[in-house]
């Protein structure tokens, strides 16, 4: 359990050294598969998508139950460009387990470029029904809103985050765009 949040954590700070490291100490196949997956998905935020198909393969030829192994499915398919097999393999591991946090966000990032961007807010929501302090995801979800038109919500998003910090010149002109 414990590995499994420091790698959840090393993913968020989008540092694959700390996870690659990690990886070389993994005790089980599935301690292996979730630091894999969370290895991955950085690569992806990193731009590294050769890396990040190799290690979803990897995973998907592992063929366990786990959930990790239908999102990398999900990633593989958005990385040859079929979406709706992607969101698919999300909807079956959502099924399964709704409260899996990394399937939601990639269900909210498909919608989001994809569409209906109401899917999107859904799949935010739920994301952030779980961690409410994540800020990226937050203004990711600000950003949906604002898509979708829903200013006065997209308003107290950006009013949360500016708690925060105040003084941030892209919130500060979030805010004024949700109020015009």
């Amino acid at each position: 359990e414990f590995l499994f949040i420091l790698a959840q954590v090393h993913f968020k700070l989008t540092d694959s050294a700390s996870l690659e490291e990690l990886l070389k100490n993994t005790i089980t196949p599935e301690v292996e598969l979730v630091i894999s997956s969370y290895l991955a998905m950085t690569y992806i935020e990193q731009g590294y998508l050769p890396r990040a198909k190799k290690i979803f393969e990897q995973i998907v030829e592992n063929n366990s139950a786990s959930p990790f192994v239908y999102l990398s499915k999900a990633y593989l398919s958005a990385m040859k460009n079929d979406l709706p097999a992607a969101l698919l393999s999300i909807d079956n591991v959502l099924f399964t387990t709704p409260n899996f946090v990394e399937a939601q966000l990639f269900q909210a990032q498909i919608f989001y470029s994809e569409g209906p961007m109401s899917r999107a807010i859904e799949s935010c929501e739920a994301y952030l029904s779980q961690y409410e302090n994540d800020n990226k995801v937050r203004m990711f979800y600000t950003e949906a809103l604002m898509s979708d038109g829903q200013f006065d919500m997209a308003e107290k998003q950006v009013d949360l985050l500016l708690k925060i910090n105040d003084k941030n010149d892209l919130l500060n002109q979030v805010k004024a765009q949700a109020r015009f």
